[in-house]
């Protein structure tokens, strides 16, 4: 990074770079070494090009090399489909999907703006959009969009500009929390889970489509994936030894979602298992939260 800084600098007075709005004038040189690095750090060998869009959102006008430069980082995390800033359809305020109704008011002279239906709506239309369940952190962590094409990604921004976040902050009085008292809940108003699904200290103990007890959206996803391919799936199947289980057994493969990786107690029994599964020759199949939206590609070796 700082060769590459260095290297730019050097020749940053030898270019001028115009802009190609309706106005036009030359780029000040000393600009381009922060822009270029700031704007394409994440993709290498691109020039630095000065472009104008219209925000897909609010419709205004927007230079995304000026505009998103300050959030590179994010958007190489939220947008990996994409090679520049300048492929990025939404300004600097929509971009995230953080637009809010009362984003520009104190909170405490905000009131419910949104009405309990439309919420719902919002929940629906987003999963039906992605195809399973949406996290709670679904305006934190888009990364859950990321195996969307560009015209569906963009229909989701748009969407989650529109949406309450899951809980109140400083700018935001109220979200589905405040409203519903848990995602959990909000989901069951949408319809997206079963009355009885219940909250459980480590996830959501909910009912599959085809009857099987998960014990967290993510196991409902891969196991409603399962069913609705047709593929024969066991759950909780018995590893060798008699006292550890899988979460799904299909054919020969034996099937572990990792839902809760990072927790200390928890890695210590995927080690555990990887190594029975090693030394007893099954073949296995580890999915992590990352995976849920790509489970086609994921589990495609179960339909040969």
């Amino acid at each position: 990074m700082g060769e590459l800084f260095n290297e730019v600098n050097q020749h940053a007075r030898e270019i001028e770079i115009s802009y190609c709005g309706e106005l036009k004038f030359p780029l000040p040189s000393y600009h381009i070494p922060y822009y270029y690095i700031g704007s394409f750090k994440f993709k290498w060998g691109l020039k630095p090009e000065i472009v104008e869009k219209k925000c897909k959102y609010c419709n205004k006008n927007f230079i995304p090399i000026w505009d998103l430069s300050s959030m590179t980082d994010s958007i190489e995390k939220n947008y990996p489909q994409i090679k520049s800033l300048n492929e990025v359809d939404f300004c600097s305020q929509h971009a995230l999907g953080n637009d809010l109704p009362w984003s520009h008011n104190h909170r405490s002279q905000c009131k419910i703006t949104i009405p309990k239906e439309k919420m719902i709506q919002f929940i629906r239309e987003l999963t039906d959009l992605i195809g399973f369940i949406p996290p709670s952190s679904f305006k934190e962590d888009l990364t859950y969009l990321n195996y969307l094409n560009k015209n569906e990604f963009n229909k989701a921004i748009i969407l989650l500009n529109n949406m309450p976040p899951y809980k109140k902050s400083y700018y935001s009085p109220y979200g589905y929390k405040e409203v519903f008292g848990s995602w959990l809940k909000a989901l069951i108003a949408a319809g997206i889970l079963e009355k009885d699904s219940q909250q459980m200290i480590f996830g959501t103990k909910v009912l599959a489509n085809d009857g099987h007890e998960c014990l967290s959206l993510g196991e409902k996803t891969i196991d409603d994936w399962l069913y609705s391919n047709m593929i024969p799936h066991e759950k909780e199947p018995i590893y060798p030894g008699g006292y550890l289980r899988a979460d799904w057994k299909v054919s020969k493969f034996f099937i572990e979602y990792w839902g809760l990786k990072g927790q200390e107690d928890y890695d210590k029994k995927i080690l555990i298992k990887r190594e029975i599964a090693k030394e007893y020759g099954i073949p296995l199949i580890e999915i992590y939260p990352k995976d849920l939206p790509n489970l086609e590609t994921k589990l495609k070796i179960l339909k040969t």
